[in-house]
Protein backbone atom coordinates (compact mmCIF):
# COMPACT_ATOMS: atom_id res chain seq x y z
CA UNK A 1 0.00 0.00 0.00
CA UNK A 2 1.45 3.40 -1.02
CA UNK A 3 1.22 6.63 0.94
CA UNK A 4 -1.80 7.87 -1.02
CA UNK A 5 -3.76 4.65 -0.38
CA UNK A 6 -2.86 4.77 3.29
CA UNK A 7 -4.08 8.36 3.67
CA UNK A 8 -7.23 7.54 1.70
CA UNK A 9 -7.98 4.61 4.01
CA UNK A 10 -7.51 6.76 7.12
CA UNK A 11 -9.82 9.47 5.71
CA UNK A 12 -12.46 6.87 4.83
CA UNK A 13 -12.26 5.42 8.33
CA UNK A 14 -12.60 8.90 9.78
CA UNK A 15 -15.88 9.55 8.00
CA UNK A 16 -17.17 5.98 8.07
CA UNK A 17 -20.59 5.64 9.63
CA UNK A 18 -20.31 3.68 12.87
CA UNK A 19 -22.71 0.83 13.58
CA UNK A 20 -25.24 1.50 16.31
CA UNK A 21 -27.26 -0.94 18.38
CA UNK A 22 -30.39 -0.64 20.44
CA UNK A 23 -30.60 -2.47 23.76
CA UNK A 24 -33.89 -2.00 25.57
CA UNK A 25 -34.42 1.38 23.92
CA UNK A 26 -30.91 2.75 24.59
CA UNK A 27 -28.48 3.45 21.75
CA UNK A 28 -24.89 2.19 21.75
CA UNK A 29 -22.24 3.03 19.16
CA UNK A 30 -19.68 0.48 18.03
CA UNK A 31 -16.13 1.83 18.47
CA UNK A 32 -13.93 -1.17 17.71
CA UNK A 33 -13.74 -4.97 17.70
CA UNK A 34 -12.16 -6.35 20.89
CA UNK A 35 -12.37 -10.11 20.35
CA UNK A 36 -13.97 -12.75 18.20
CA UNK A 37 -14.44 -16.49 18.38
CA UNK A 38 -16.85 -19.33 17.84
CA UNK A 39 -19.31 -17.63 20.19
CA UNK A 40 -19.50 -14.39 18.14
CA UNK A 41 -17.90 -10.96 18.54
CA UNK A 42 -17.08 -8.59 21.38
CA UNK A 43 -17.02 -4.86 20.67
CA UNK A 44 -16.12 -1.75 22.60
CA UNK A 45 -19.25 0.41 22.50
CA UNK A 46 -20.20 3.78 23.95
CA UNK A 47 -23.55 5.14 25.06
CA UNK A 48 -24.87 8.64 24.30
CA UNK A 49 -22.85 10.11 27.20
CA UNK A 50 -19.60 8.51 26.03
CA UNK A 51 -19.45 5.82 28.71
CA UNK A 52 -17.63 2.69 27.56
CA UNK A 53 -18.99 -0.85 27.69
CA UNK A 54 -18.13 -4.21 26.17
CA UNK A 55 -20.86 -5.77 24.06
CA UNK A 56 -21.01 -9.41 23.02
CA UNK A 57 -22.84 -9.93 19.74
CA UNK A 58 -24.01 -13.44 18.85
CA UNK A 59 -25.78 -14.43 15.68
CA UNK A 60 -28.34 -16.99 16.83
CA UNK A 61 -28.38 -20.07 14.59
CA UNK A 62 -31.27 -22.03 16.06
CA UNK A 63 -33.55 -22.43 19.06
CA UNK A 64 -31.01 -24.65 20.82
CA UNK A 65 -28.40 -21.89 20.74
CA UNK A 66 -30.98 -19.37 21.87
CA UNK A 67 -31.73 -21.53 24.91
CA UNK A 68 -28.01 -21.68 25.74
CA UNK A 69 -27.78 -17.89 25.59
CA UNK A 70 -30.86 -17.55 27.80
CA UNK A 71 -29.26 -19.90 30.31
CA UNK A 72 -26.01 -17.88 30.31
CA UNK A 73 -27.93 -14.66 30.95
CA UNK A 74 -30.02 -16.34 33.64
CA UNK A 75 -26.97 -17.59 35.58
CA UNK A 76 -25.12 -14.32 35.10
CA UNK A 77 -28.09 -12.37 36.43
CA UNK A 78 -28.10 -14.53 39.58
CA UNK A 79 -24.39 -13.95 40.32
CA UNK A 80 -24.30 -10.31 39.18
CA UNK A 81 -23.29 -7.33 41.35
CA UNK A 82 -20.19 -8.80 43.00
CA UNK A 83 -16.80 -7.03 43.10
CA UNK A 84 -15.07 -10.02 41.47
CA UNK A 85 -17.65 -10.71 38.76
CA UNK A 86 -17.82 -8.69 35.53
CA UNK A 87 -21.09 -6.76 35.69
CA UNK A 88 -23.92 -7.68 33.33
CA UNK A 89 -25.36 -4.28 32.37
CA UNK A 90 -28.17 -5.20 29.97
CA UNK A 91 -29.11 -7.46 27.07
CA UNK A 92 -31.35 -7.73 24.02
CA UNK A 93 -32.31 -11.16 22.73
CA UNK A 94 -34.24 -12.00 19.55
CA UNK A 95 -34.63 -15.13 17.44
CA UNK A 96 -31.73 -14.06 15.21
CA UNK A 97 -29.36 -12.08 17.43
CA UNK A 98 -28.19 -11.63 21.01
CA UNK A 99 -26.60 -8.44 22.33
CA UNK A 100 -25.09 -8.69 25.81
CA UNK A 101 -23.82 -5.45 27.36
CA UNK A 102 -21.25 -5.71 30.12
CA UNK A 103 -18.60 -3.87 32.09
CA UNK A 104 -15.56 -2.95 29.99
CA UNK A 105 -11.99 -3.89 30.95
CA UNK A 106 -9.39 -1.49 29.56
CA UNK A 107 -6.50 -3.36 31.20
CA UNK A 108 -7.00 -6.75 29.56
CA UNK A 109 -6.98 -10.10 31.34
CA UNK A 110 -4.74 -12.20 33.57
CA UNK A 111 -3.21 -13.84 30.50
CA UNK A 112 -2.07 -10.40 29.28
CA UNK A 113 -0.69 -9.59 32.73
CA UNK A 114 1.36 -12.79 32.93
CA UNK A 115 2.61 -12.36 29.36
CA UNK A 116 3.35 -8.63 29.35
CA UNK A 117 4.31 -7.92 32.95
CA UNK A 118 5.99 -11.17 33.99
CA UNK A 119 7.24 -13.16 30.99
CA UNK A 120 8.31 -10.34 28.65
CA UNK A 121 9.94 -8.39 31.49
CA UNK A 122 11.46 -11.57 32.93
CA UNK A 123 9.91 -10.89 36.33
CA UNK A 124 8.60 -13.21 39.01
CA UNK A 125 5.55 -12.20 40.97
CA UNK A 126 5.88 -11.95 44.75
CA UNK A 127 4.06 -14.66 46.64
CA UNK A 128 2.04 -12.15 48.68
CA UNK A 129 0.89 -10.37 45.52
CA UNK A 130 -0.07 -13.65 43.85
CA UNK A 131 -2.12 -14.63 46.90
CA UNK A 132 -3.93 -11.28 46.88
CA UNK A 133 -4.84 -11.67 43.20
CA UNK A 134 -5.88 -15.26 43.72
CA UNK A 135 -8.03 -14.39 46.72
CA UNK A 136 -10.08 -12.04 44.53
CA UNK A 137 -10.58 -14.75 41.90
CA UNK A 138 -11.45 -17.30 44.60
CA UNK A 139 -13.93 -14.85 46.12
CA UNK A 140 -15.67 -14.59 42.76
CA UNK A 141 -15.88 -18.37 42.37
CA UNK A 142 -17.13 -18.80 45.92
CA UNK A 143 -19.87 -16.26 45.19
CA UNK A 144 -20.86 -18.23 42.07
CA UNK A 145 -21.08 -21.48 44.06
CA UNK A 146 -23.17 -19.76 46.74
CA UNK A 147 -25.91 -19.00 44.22
CA UNK A 148 -28.34 -21.71 43.18
CA UNK A 149 -30.72 -22.36 40.34
CA UNK A 150 -33.49 -24.86 41.01
CA UNK A 151 -31.73 -25.76 44.25
CA UNK A 152 -28.36 -26.59 42.66
CA UNK A 153 -25.13 -24.56 42.96
CA UNK A 154 -23.95 -22.73 39.86
CA UNK A 155 -20.58 -23.79 38.44
CA UNK A 156 -18.47 -21.61 36.15
CA UNK A 157 -16.78 -24.56 34.37
CA UNK A 158 -14.40 -22.50 32.24
CA UNK A 159 -12.11 -20.77 34.73
CA UNK A 160 -8.80 -19.86 33.07
CA UNK A 161 -6.41 -16.92 33.00
CA UNK A 162 -8.08 -15.60 29.83
CA UNK A 163 -11.40 -15.39 31.69
CA UNK A 164 -10.08 -13.23 34.52
CA UNK A 165 -10.37 -9.55 33.54
CA UNK A 166 -8.54 -6.64 35.19
CA UNK A 167 -10.74 -3.65 36.00
CA UNK A 168 -9.29 -0.65 37.87
CA UNK A 169 -6.65 -2.87 39.46
CA UNK A 170 -9.15 -5.51 40.56
CA UNK A 171 -9.64 -9.02 39.15
CA UNK A 172 -13.02 -10.19 37.89
CA UNK A 173 -14.37 -13.38 36.37
CA UNK A 174 -16.10 -13.24 33.00
CA UNK A 175 -17.57 -15.52 30.31
CA UNK A 176 -20.43 -17.52 31.74
CA UNK A 177 -21.31 -19.34 28.54
CA UNK A 178 -20.23 -22.67 30.04
CA UNK A 179 -21.90 -22.11 33.41
CA UNK A 180 -24.07 -24.97 34.58
CA UNK A 181 -25.83 -26.51 37.57
CA UNK A 182 -25.59 -30.03 36.19
CA UNK A 183 -23.85 -32.69 38.26
CA UNK A 184 -22.96 -36.24 37.33
CA UNK A 185 -22.71 -39.30 39.55
CA UNK A 186 -21.53 -42.11 37.23
CA UNK A 187 -22.74 -44.75 39.70
CA UNK A 188 -26.35 -43.59 39.32
CA UNK A 189 -26.73 -43.14 35.55
CA UNK A 190 -26.38 -45.32 32.47
CA UNK A 191 -23.49 -45.30 29.98
CA UNK A 192 -25.34 -43.30 27.34
CA UNK A 193 -25.95 -40.46 29.83
CA UNK A 194 -22.27 -40.46 30.78
CA UNK A 195 -21.21 -40.29 27.13
CA UNK A 196 -23.68 -37.49 26.49
CA UNK A 197 -22.29 -35.46 29.37
CA UNK A 198 -18.67 -36.03 28.36
CA UNK A 199 -19.52 -34.91 24.85
CA UNK A 200 -20.81 -31.68 26.38
CA UNK A 201 -17.59 -31.22 28.37
CA UNK A 202 -15.65 -31.51 25.12
CA UNK A 203 -17.68 -28.69 23.58
CA UNK A 204 -17.90 -26.30 26.50
CA UNK A 205 -14.69 -26.53 28.54
CA UNK A 206 -10.98 -25.95 27.89
CA UNK A 207 -9.09 -29.25 27.80
CA UNK A 208 -5.94 -28.31 29.70
CA UNK A 209 -8.06 -26.92 32.56
CA UNK A 210 -10.39 -29.93 32.79
CA UNK A 211 -10.14 -31.99 36.00
CA UNK A 212 -9.77 -35.80 35.91
CA UNK A 213 -13.51 -36.35 36.44
CA UNK A 214 -14.19 -34.46 33.20
CA UNK A 215 -11.52 -36.32 31.22
CA UNK A 216 -11.91 -39.95 32.29
CA UNK A 217 -15.45 -41.22 31.88
CA UNK A 218 -14.45 -44.52 33.48
CA UNK A 219 -13.03 -43.02 36.69
CA UNK A 220 -16.34 -43.13 38.53
CA UNK A 221 -15.58 -39.70 39.99
CA UNK A 222 -18.57 -37.38 40.51
CA UNK A 223 -18.74 -34.12 38.57
CA UNK A 224 -19.79 -31.13 40.68
CA UNK A 225 -18.74 -27.59 41.55
CA UNK A 226 -15.36 -29.10 42.58
CA UNK A 227 -14.39 -28.88 38.89
CA UNK A 228 -13.92 -25.13 39.43
CA UNK A 229 -11.53 -25.78 42.31
CA UNK A 230 -9.23 -27.81 40.05
CA UNK A 231 -9.31 -24.98 37.50
CA UNK A 232 -8.42 -22.51 40.26
CA UNK A 233 -5.35 -24.60 41.04
CA UNK A 234 -4.28 -24.31 37.40
CA UNK A 235 -4.76 -20.53 37.52
CA UNK A 236 -2.61 -20.06 40.64
CA UNK A 237 0.09 -22.34 39.19
CA UNK A 238 0.15 -20.25 35.98
CA UNK A 239 0.32 -16.99 37.92
CA UNK A 240 3.30 -18.16 39.96
CA UNK A 241 5.26 -20.16 37.41
CA UNK A 242 4.21 -18.40 34.18
CA UNK A 243 3.23 -21.71 32.59
CA UNK A 244 0.31 -24.11 32.83
CA UNK A 245 0.72 -27.36 34.84
CA UNK A 246 -0.87 -29.28 31.96
CA UNK A 247 0.22 -27.11 29.02
CA UNK A 248 1.21 -30.12 26.93
CA UNK A 249 -1.22 -32.46 28.60
CA UNK A 250 -2.35 -35.78 27.26
CA UNK A 251 -5.42 -37.44 28.73
CA UNK A 252 -3.33 -39.69 30.97
CA UNK A 253 -1.37 -36.86 32.57
CA UNK A 254 -4.55 -35.07 33.64
CA UNK A 255 -6.28 -38.27 34.77
CA UNK A 256 -3.29 -39.13 36.99
CA UNK A 257 -2.63 -35.53 38.08
CA UNK A 258 0.83 -35.96 36.61
CA UNK A 259 2.51 -32.55 36.70
CA UNK A 260 5.64 -30.97 38.16
CA UNK A 261 6.62 -27.65 39.66
CA UNK A 262 9.41 -25.80 37.83
CA UNK A 263 12.34 -25.12 40.15
CA UNK A 264 12.27 -21.46 41.19
CA UNK A 265 13.71 -21.28 44.68
CA UNK A 266 11.30 -18.37 45.23
CA UNK A 267 7.97 -19.74 46.41
CA UNK A 268 7.21 -21.49 49.69
CA UNK A 269 6.33 -25.14 50.13
CA UNK A 270 3.06 -23.94 51.63
CA UNK A 271 1.85 -22.22 48.47
CA UNK A 272 2.90 -25.24 46.37
CA UNK A 273 0.91 -27.45 48.74
CA UNK A 274 -2.04 -25.07 48.37
CA UNK A 275 -1.92 -25.73 44.62
CA UNK A 276 -1.54 -29.47 45.22
CA UNK A 277 -4.63 -29.33 47.44
CA UNK A 278 -6.70 -27.85 44.60
CA UNK A 279 -5.23 -30.31 42.10
CA UNK A 280 -6.28 -33.31 44.19
CA UNK A 281 -7.11 -36.08 41.74
CA UNK A 282 -10.29 -37.41 43.37
CA UNK A 283 -12.87 -34.59 43.68
CA UNK A 284 -14.28 -36.26 46.78
CA UNK A 285 -11.00 -35.41 48.52
CA UNK A 286 -10.72 -31.97 46.91
CA UNK A 287 -11.70 -28.97 49.06
CA UNK A 288 -14.56 -26.63 48.25
CA UNK A 289 -14.23 -22.86 47.91
CA UNK A 290 -15.28 -22.31 51.51
CA UNK A 291 -12.40 -24.54 52.67
CA UNK A 292 -9.99 -22.56 50.49
CA UNK A 293 -11.18 -19.21 51.82
CA UNK A 294 -10.71 -20.44 55.41
CA UNK A 295 -7.13 -21.41 54.59
CA UNK A 296 -6.45 -18.02 53.00
CA UNK A 297 -8.00 -16.17 55.95
CA UNK A 298 -5.62 -17.99 58.31
CA UNK A 299 -2.66 -18.13 55.93
CA UNK A 300 -0.04 -16.70 58.30
CA UNK A 301 -0.97 -18.97 61.21
CA UNK A 302 -1.17 -22.17 59.13
CA UNK A 303 2.08 -24.11 59.20
CA UNK A 304 1.15 -26.90 56.79
CA UNK A 305 -1.57 -27.32 54.19
CA UNK A 306 -3.50 -30.56 54.87
CA UNK A 307 -3.13 -33.02 51.98
CA UNK A 308 -4.86 -36.38 51.56
CA UNK A 309 -2.82 -39.56 51.04
CA UNK A 310 -3.20 -39.62 47.24
CA UNK A 311 -1.95 -36.03 46.97
CA UNK A 312 0.91 -36.72 49.37
CA UNK A 313 1.98 -39.57 47.10
CA UNK A 314 1.97 -37.22 44.11
CA UNK A 315 3.96 -34.66 46.12
CA UNK A 316 6.58 -37.29 46.99
CA UNK A 317 7.05 -38.17 43.32
CA UNK A 318 7.28 -34.48 42.42
CA UNK A 319 9.93 -33.85 45.07
CA UNK A 320 11.99 -36.78 43.87
CA UNK A 321 11.93 -35.38 40.34
CA UNK A 322 12.53 -31.78 41.41
CA UNK A 323 15.34 -32.57 43.86
CA UNK A 324 17.23 -34.56 41.26
CA UNK A 325 16.73 -31.76 38.74
CA UNK A 326 17.95 -29.13 41.20
CA UNK A 327 21.01 -31.21 42.03
CA UNK A 328 21.93 -31.46 38.36
CA UNK A 329 21.32 -27.75 37.71
CA UNK A 330 23.19 -26.18 40.59
CA UNK A 331 25.71 -28.96 41.29
CA UNK A 332 24.51 -29.14 44.87
CA UNK A 333 27.20 -30.23 47.30
CA UNK A 334 24.84 -32.68 49.00
CA UNK A 335 24.00 -35.60 46.67
CA UNK A 336 20.42 -36.81 46.45
CA UNK A 337 19.36 -39.59 48.79
CA UNK A 338 18.49 -42.72 46.82
CA UNK A 339 15.58 -43.53 49.11
CA UNK A 340 13.71 -40.48 47.81
CA UNK A 341 13.68 -38.70 51.15
CA UNK A 342 15.63 -35.68 49.95
CA UNK A 343 19.21 -34.52 50.53
CA UNK A 344 21.46 -36.22 53.11
CA UNK A 345 24.77 -35.31 54.81
CA UNK A 346 27.91 -36.37 52.92
CA UNK A 347 31.45 -37.27 53.84
CA UNK A 348 34.37 -34.84 53.80
CA UNK A 349 35.82 -36.63 50.77
CA UNK A 350 32.55 -36.24 48.84
CA UNK A 351 32.43 -32.58 49.86
CA UNK A 352 35.95 -32.07 48.53
CA UNK A 353 35.01 -33.63 45.17
CA UNK A 354 31.92 -31.42 44.90
CA UNK A 355 33.93 -28.30 45.72
CA UNK A 356 36.63 -29.30 43.24
CA UNK A 357 34.03 -29.65 40.51
CA UNK A 358 32.60 -26.22 41.25
CA UNK A 359 36.00 -24.56 41.19
CA UNK A 360 36.90 -26.17 37.87
CA UNK A 361 33.85 -24.51 36.33
CA UNK A 362 34.88 -21.02 37.42
CA UNK A 363 37.21 -19.29 34.95
CA UNK A 364 40.31 -17.55 36.24
CA UNK A 365 40.33 -19.37 39.58
CA UNK A 366 42.75 -22.01 40.74
CA UNK A 367 41.61 -25.53 41.52
CA UNK A 368 40.66 -26.14 45.11
CA UNK A 369 43.44 -28.10 46.87
CA UNK A 370 42.50 -30.81 49.30
CA UNK A 371 43.47 -30.01 52.87
CA UNK A 372 44.81 -32.97 54.88
CA UNK A 373 42.72 -31.84 57.84
CA UNK A 374 39.47 -32.47 55.96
Amino acid sequence: MNLFDDVKKQVNNLFKTKNTYSIRGKRYTEEKLIAEGGFGYVYLVTDETGREFAMKKINVQDSSQQQMIKKEISYWSLINKHPNIITLVDYELSSSQALILMEFSRDGNLFNYITNELIEKNKTIKEEQALEIFKQILSGVHHIHSKTSEGKPIQHRDIKIENVLIVNGGFKLCDFGSASTETLDPSKVNKSTIKEQFSKYERTTTFMYRPPEMVDEYSGYPVSEKVDVWMLGCVLFALLYKEHPFANAQRGTIINADYNFPFSGVFSEKIDDFIRLMLTQDPRNRPNTNDLLKIMSNWKSIVKIPLCDETLDIKKKQLETTDRDVYEKVNHSQPFSQDGSGFKPISADELYKAQQSIMQNQKGKKKYKKNDGM
